[in-house]
């Protein structure tokens, strides 16, 4: 009872930090995701599964761990009590004996400029090998994604195979090798089978949907099937479901819910997550230009770039070219004219083997024979903007857009701007 009074006006917390000398020096970056606990027989008891991400910090307040990664000690009585993970929800665990994660690096929260030191801090050696991938990757270097993540394409632990046939399927899509990318994505597809727990169907449910999204394909789930499961997965993870989920507004011309869930993420989010930060500031800037409030989209592409510049993450923003219709033009090209022409370097990879698999399994045709200038100027005109709004925010005269347009024609063989539709990104 006494140890009852003590902890009942516990707060809810995700993450007990230790940095005693007898505990794995894992402890020092995550411990527990999720709930408020409660003392019962001497056991710590928690209200959800096992993370290990943090989120908040719930540093010395009430306790330490000790002996080993499964003790808490009380600060206010000292007793040791042994730390019971619940059956439900639980990943299998890593050398340390914490959960693995699907996209360790996506989910680890870390300061812009620290990715290196955030990957180092991963002391599972297969945890870490993914989050190695993904740092990789994120930097536009996909042969090296690729390669790095293989091994896991069949790896037992959910975690590690579906961060693997994710980083492996889009970086195939760079690097024009199209029959892996489709295998890594089935694999991503794949039913998992019924006695996966809710934290594993929620994680197939995201990359199921996340695959199927940004390819813009349909996608095989509703947002109202995954919202049962979504606190079953680590912060990091729910902000990138938040930005596939205003990527799939987006494609259905709901632009003002895409930017609300978008922000709303950015808001509510109680972690640092450069990753999963960037895919939201992306798809809010996104938004914004189908809405025509450019000084806002500015706004979510600068946040943008003063997260991915500082570890050279520009991966996604040259994946994202032709949906950021001209803002990285506007924004990076006279300023950053090296980051530039690397950005579109990737652009052109990505979209080319995109668009080997969007084109025939969506039945569109995307054009694939225009510059990324061209391809720009088209996506602004079949959105109704003007030759002399064009020119203004890509900082060029209205001569040159309508040349550009003329040669998109020619080269599309239309000769309206309505026939444009056709062939431009949603």
């Amino acid at each position: 009872m006494e140890m009852r009074r003590a902890y009942a006006d516990a707060p809810s917390y995700d993450l007990i930090i230790c940095r005693t000398r007898c505990v794995s020096h894992r402890c020092d970056r995550a411990f527990c995701r999720g709930g408020s606990f409660s003392i019962s027989q001497g056991q710590l008891d928690f209200g959800s599964h096992l993370g290990s991400i943090a989120n908040r910090l719930f540093l010395y307040t009430f306790g330490t761990i000790v002996g080993d990664t499964h003790k808490f000690q009380s600060r206010a009585t000292r007793v040791q009590l042994l730390l019971v993970l619940p059956a439900v929800g639980r990943w299998k665990m890593d050398c340390d004996g914490y959960p693995c994660v699907p996209m360790p690096l996506m989910c680890t929260a870390f300061a812009p400029g620290q990715i290196d030191a955030a990957v180092a801090g991963i002391s599972d050696p297969d945890s870490r090998a993914i989050a190695t991938a993904e740092a990789l990757y994120f930097r536009g270097q996909a042969a090296l994604a690729a390669k790095t993540a293989r091994p896991y394409l069949d790896a037992t632990d959910p975690a590690l195979r579906y961060s693997a046939c994710f980083i492996c399927g889009y970086a195939s899509l760079s690097l024009n090798r199209i029959a892996d990318a489709r295998r890594c994505l089935a694999g991503i597809l794949d039913t998992p089978a019924d006695e996966e727990s809710p934290a594993v169907h929620a994680t197939h449910i995201l990359f199921a949907s996340a695959a199927s999204v940004l390819l813009h394909l349909p996608s095989p789930y509703s947002a109202e099937e995954f919202y049962p499961l979504a606190a079953h997965l680590p912060e990091g993870l729910r902000l990138f479901a938040s930005y596939v989920m205003a990527h799939a507004l987006y494609l259905r011309g709901e632009y003002g819910r895409s930017l609300g869930m978008a922000e709303n993420a950015l808001i509510m989010k109680q972690g640092s997550y450069p990753i999963s930060e960037l895919f939201l500031h992306l798809a809010a800037s996104m938004a914004c230009m189908s809405l025509k409030d450019v000084d806002a989209a500015r706004t979510h592409f600068g946040a943008a770039w003063n997260i991915a510049r500082p570890d050279g993450l520009i991966e996604l923003i040259g994946e994202h070219h032709g949906l950021l219709q001209g803002l990285i033009e506007a924004c990076l090209k006279t300023q950053y004219p090296d980051d530039f022409a690397r950005i579109i370097e990737i652009t052109y990879h990505f979209s080319y083997g995109w668009r080997r698999i969007h084109n025939p399994d969506s039945g569109e045709d995307v054009a694939d024979d225009l510059t990324t200038t061209e391809f720009t100027m088209a996506m602004l005109a079949c959105r109704g903007w003007t030759n002399a709004e064009i020119a203004r925010h890509m900082g060029v005269s209205p001569g040159t857009v309508k040349n550009r347009l003329s040669g998109v024609y020619a080269k599309l063989g239309i000769g309206t701007r309505a026939e444009l539709v056709a062939h431009m990104l949603r």
